[in-house]
């Protein structure tokens, strides 16, 4: 991590790509967590739509 924060501010050279894979690999890390959400937020709104509910039994 330390590399890396030291090639983003010019103290090491790095070699060609790599701030490509960084920007990549960060852009992608936050499609996954708003896909993650979005997964989230359906399965919330189908167990409060479909069974959320308490279960009553009388007699």
């Amino acid at each position: 991590m330390s590399v890396t924060i030291a090639c983003l501010a010019g103290l090491v050279q790095a070699p060609r790509g790599a701030f490509t894979l960084i920007v990549a690999l960060f852009f992608l890390s936050g499609v996954r967590l708003l896909f993650m959400a979005g997964l989230g937020e359906y399965g919330i709104a189908m167990h409060r739509n479909l069974g959320g509910g308490a279960v009553v039994v009388e007699r």
